[in-house]
């Protein structure tokens, strides 16, 4: 489990070539709270830690992981989390990082000092998920709808997010970009026990 509040930038060092196996290079002192087995969120997918020699991590992919996630690119760099702690603060929102598809970045503006950012949601996903005010994994960063509409929602991107994560205009926010979903694990939930079938 997870907050959503990116601690570190990563750099994407190696990619096998069926994508099962992600070397990622961290910031020195990340890894010294972490231990084979262990889960990192790596732009805001849930994977375990299967060795670290210095700074550098190691993780495998599955097939499901490869399926629903944006493909890392080797010199790419992601945001890193480590994985919640009881009794730490909860500063964004319950974030499982079981990402749920990717969303592509429809369009981006500068607006008084922030951002709004509009994402298309992955077509396999009930729109149902989403709601105004409720909160979204975005590349892993926890982020509130500020609007919803047509499979569209817009997220306002404020000073302290984009100094500290990628979410720049200057950067990732290109539109047609495709990034990491997820959506509220509790959204999922009352969806589930609404509608059985969902």
């Amino acid at each position: 489990m997870y907050t959503g509040i990116v601690s570190d930038l990563g750099t994407v060092a190696a990619l096998d070539e069926d994508g099962a196996r992600l070397s990622i290079a961290t910031p020195a002192g990340f890894l010294d709270r972490a231990a084979p087995g262990d889960s990192i969120a790596v732009d805001g997918c849930c994977l375990t830690l299967t060795a670290k020699e210095g700074t550098l991590a190691r993780f495998d992919r599955g097939a499901v992981t490869r399926a629903r996630t944006v493909e890392p690119r080797p010199g790419a760099q992601v945001h890193l989390e480590h994985a919640l702690r009881a009794g730490e603060p909860l500063g964004g929102h319950l974030v499982t990082g079981h990402v749920d598809g990717v969303a592509t970045l429809a369009a981006a503006q500068a607006e008084e000092g922030s951002v709004a950012a509009a994402f298309e949601l992955p077509p396999e996903l009930d729109a149902r998920l989403v709601a105004v005010r409720g909160s979204v994994a975005v590349a892993g960063v926890s982020l509130t709808v500020a609007a919803f509409a047509d499979r569209r929602f817009t997220v306002q991107l404020i000073p302290a997010t984009i100094e500290r994560t990628l979410l720049r205009l200057d950067a990732a926010l290109v539109p047609g970009t495709g990034f990491n979903f997820e959506a509220d694990c509790l959204a999922r939930y009352a969806l589930r026990a609404a509608d059985p079938a969902a």
